[in-house]
């Protein structure tokens, strides 16, 4: 008894399973993830040191020299790149694809705590961190505003950013496009004549009480990393009162000779949003949510704002409206092609055949969509652009079948005949056909590294 044969006589069985099989699919299309593009786990990893006052040169043959050779140790290596300018050095360690990146994180640190020993004694910071091409911003939030400083403007971007960074599916809230406030010291120079102390003087008393080392930023695979670290002084207070000298046998006090203040630093670069100020909020999601679930509690939270001043908000990117996007248009192309395709075999083979083809795809696509969900995969471009191709080799057996049948009705066969025979009677071609194609994605399937990782759901899909 062949396929189509068993299917037909036991046609309560078949129903049963191909209901339980829609309502999978179902369950999967509204429950899979929703993204942009495929997660990648790629195994890159950083490793910051901060050297002050070391040169580019000194920092390379004390410092990046013992790194490299611990870390070129490593199996599965693939490259090693070094940033180095004046007091910082950033490495940027991969590995090859596929690899376990907790574990190669961990041989990392192992390598560099054990040449820790050979570095030298003015090395201030030695850190390793994990990249992750998964911390991809899905939300970009602006506040605005024209006559708001940046010190209100930043005060009221930290406080949403508490308030979004509450939500599910968030994985992290960057405030970003502000000058940092730093300590600004306006000397006297009168008055350091008159009592006789010098530039020099004041830097080393700062210095010896403040530990305080900036290390500068660092661009790195298109990421800037800001390297600081933390000093002895609290407040403006503490400073004003640091001991830079004596005269006439009292102790001159830095306020004695200069105005102490807060500002911010010199704008490293320019935010507007239609000409006006602009800082901005990164909200980043954790993997495995559907990305609707994360901005819309988001977007429902900032509606109820109140905002100092006139700062206003504004979205000036939000990757769920392209997720929107995409799926909407294969939902539009999916009802393009049933509404033709019915038309096109209701003119010619009627009202009966029409419908079974219009039922078929869109259950077929549902059934396919489970086990796309089986296989771990999200609802991003790869996958749907599978489903879209997927969606033409439906049409063509679906019609094929379709049109066999109506042959064998019109040579007098019964109806359960017609299918189970017209069925049959095109197994063979179509697993040919069908072969054909799943061998035409097989070298897409076993391309290597990002770019095989990246398209995989593609070729899966289909």
């Amino acid at each position: 008894m062949n396929l189509p044969q068993l299917s037909i006589k036991n046609h309560q069985f078949t129903l049963t399973a191909f209901a339980f099989l829609l309502v999978m699919g179902l369950a999967s299309f509204f429950n899979m993830p929703r993204r942009e593009d495929p997660a990648l786990d790629i195994p890159n990893i950083l490793v910051i040191a901060v050297y002050p006052g070391a040169n580019p040169e000194d920092i390379e043959s004390q410092v990046v020299d013992v790194l490299e050779e611990a870390i070129n140790e490593l199996d599965d290596l693939k490259e090693v790149q070094t940033t180095i300018r004046d007091g910082v050095a950033i490495m940027e360690v991969e590995f090859n694809f596929g690899i376990d990146s907790d574990k190669k994180f961990d041989e990392v640190q192992r390598q560099v705590n054990q040449s820790q020993e050979e570095m030298p004694e003015g090395l201030y910071q030695l850190d390793v961190k994990k990249m992750s091409t998964n911390t991809v911003t899905i939300m970009q939030i602006g506040l605005i505003s024209e006559t708001a400083d940046y010190a209100l403007l930043k005060s009221e971007a930290e406080r949403l950013k508490r308030e979004i960074e509450k939500g599910n599916g968030v994985r992290k809230v960057e405030v970003e496009a502000y000058p940092e406030q730093e300590v600004r010291i306006a000397l006297n120079p009168v008055l350091m004549k008159e009592m006789g102390i010098s530039l020099d003087d004041i830097e080393r008393a700062i210095q010896s009480n403040n530990a305080n080392i900036p290390g500068g930023a660092v661009k790195v695979s298109n990421k800037l990393f800001n390297i600081k670290t933390s000093g002895n002084y609290t407040d403006l207070g503490q400073i004003r009162n640091t001991v830079v000298g004596a005269y006439q046998g009292k102790v001159i006090y830095l306020k004695n000779i200069a105005s102490v203040f807060f500002g911010f630093e010199d704008e490293r670069w320019l935010a507007r949003y239609n000409g006006e100020r602009t800082v901005y909020l990164n909200v980043q999601q954790k993997d495995g949510f559907n990305i609707y679930s994360v901005t819309d509690p988001i977007k429902e939270k900032l509606s109820q704002a109140n905002l100092a001043g006139d700062i206003r908000l504004a979205y000036i990117f939000d990757q769920s409206e392209g997720v929107t996007d995409r799926v909407a248009g294969f939902m539009g192309n999916l009802v393009q092609g049933i509404v033709l395709v019915g038309a096109i075999i209701f003119l010619v083979l009627g009202i009966r055949s029409a419908s079974l083809v219009m039922l078929a795809i869109p259950f077929s696509i549902l059934i396919g969509l489970w086990v796309v969900d089986q296989f771990g995969f999200a609802l991003q471009q790869m996958s749907i652009a599978g489903l879209v191709v997927a969606l033409g080799l439906l049409v063509d057996n679906s019609i094929a079948i379709i049109e066999n049948i109506e042959r064998l009705l019109t040579q007098g066969y019964s109806r359960e005949e017609a299918a189970i025979k017209g069925t049959q009677q095109l197994v063979a071609p179509m697993a040919s056909a069908t072969l054909t194609t799943i061998l035409a994605f097989i070298p897409i399937v076993m391309m290597p590294d990002t770019t095989g990782a990246f398209i995989k759901a593609l070729p899966t899909t289909v």
